[in-house]
């Protein structure tokens, strides 16, 4: 039973799979992109050497463009009263310590050990960084 369930739930993704595809390739386009409407008619063919669905394309492009050049920006927001009242709520995270590895992607040992915050270090002792020994 669930062999039967399997190749059926296959064949229907491969079906799906076809129709998108074959939609993709052979269906012309019907109906322009959502977004790109524009006022301006399309050049013609002569009038330029890009295929009539480029220049169609192109045209709509060039005409949302030439519609950004009527924006307007009105600073009088930063004026008002509501933006003076605006607050900073941000956090300053401060590191701790030392914590970690300088090189965490060092092999073990190759690092000096870090010194311990929480121990003062004694006086009139100098130890050396632990290493580990090699055997070649």
């Amino acid at each position: 039973m669930k062999k039967l369930i399997k190749k059926i739930i296959i064949g229907v993704v491969i079906l799906v799979v076809g129709i998108v595809v074959y939609n993709f390739i052979f269906k012309k386009e019907s109906a322009p992109a959502v977004g790109l409407t524009s006022s301006n008619p399309a050049p013609t063919s002569a009038e330029s050497p890009l295929p009539e669905g480029d220049s169609v394309v192109g045209a709509q492009f060039l005409s949302i463009l030439l519609n950004l050049k009527n924006i307007k920006l009105d600073d009088s927001l930063f004026a008002s009263p509501t933006f003076s009242g605006l607050q900073d709520f941000t956090i300053n995270l401060v590191q701790e310590g030392n914590q970690g590895r300088n090189n965490p992607f060092a092999p073990l040992g190759v690092d000096p050990s870090l010194p311990n915050p929480a121990v003062p270090p004694t006086s009139g002792t100098n130890t050396p960084p632990a290493t580990v020994p090699s055997t070649h």
